[in-house]
């Protein structure tokens, strides 16, 4: 006899090109990427599926590593802190009130963002570093369940650390 396994997914899952995992590719994709200004903020990327292709999946749960993983912190003031989308519409966490669509695979998902600036007053250990360990994690719910494990980010690069002025 053949025993065959099929996994049904009736949750959200989150990544961009695999479960759990959004890739710090920050070269030509821009998965996660910084902004050149000087305003410490950074866009994250990020895709759900799931077999029922729900349209308003929300974000919770948002926390951020500055040690490649090895402990967590949430923002103060948590998910209402204005660091998530520097506090506009439409806001990290609903999308704006229009949730964010999944569908039955991370191939034909639609591509979202959110953005985290690491320079804010909720945001502890990130300013003024240059460093490449830092990773960020949330939870993904489509109105019923949470996604079983929360969506990663790999080891990504934040440069926060002052520019040089020479001195001559």
């Amino acid at each position: 006899t053949v025993t065959i396994s099929v996994t049904y997914y009736d949750v959200p899952i989150g990544g961009y090109n695999e479960d759990n995992v959004i890739p710090a590719a920050q070269d030509d994709q821009k998965i996660i990427s910084q902004s050149t200004d000087g305003n410490g903020i950074i866009t994250i990327k990020f895709k759900i599926r799931h077999a029922m292709e729900v349209v308003g999946c929300t974000l919770h749960t948002f926390q951020y590593s500055v040690d490649g993983g090895e402990t967590w912190n949430a923002p103060q003031n948590e998910d209402n802190s204005e660091c998530l989308n520097q506090g506009q519409d439409p806001t990290w966490s609903d999308n704006g009130g229009a949730g964010y669509p999944s569908a039955a695979d991370f191939d034909s998902a639609e591509e979202h963002s959110f953005t985290f600036t690491t320079k804010h007053a909720d945001v502890a250990g990130l300013d003024n570093v240059e460093q490449d360990d830092v990773r960020i994690r949330f939870m993904i719910n489509d109105g019923t369940d949470d996604s079983p494990s929360p969506v990663t980010s790999q080891n990504f690069r934040v440069d926060n650390y002052p520019p040089f002025a020479p001195s001559w």
